[in-house]
């Protein structure tokens, strides 16, 4: 059964482990743009690690979708 958006904003802010999820919001390009740049060029950014798990481009692309209200 999928979970409900209540389940996943919980689930969600439990990944901020007590810190303020609007700031670990505001540094994440930073972070985002300081791990793709150490990856190897050989690295493939559009496969991922699984068959049923995301590509880095894949939730890159995830992060920075800007939902039209």
């Amino acid at each position: 059964m999928p979970e409900t958006a209540q389940q996943y904003t919980r689930r969600i802010l439990s990944n901020a482990l007590g810190q303020d999820p609007i700031k670990i919001q505001s540094k994440t390009n930073r972070k985002l743009g300081r791990l793709t740049k150490r990856r190897p060029d050989e690295q493939n950014f559009a496969s991922g690690p699984a068959p049923e798990k995301w590509s880095v481009a894949e939730i890159l692309a995830h992060l920075c979708r800007r939902r039209k209200s």
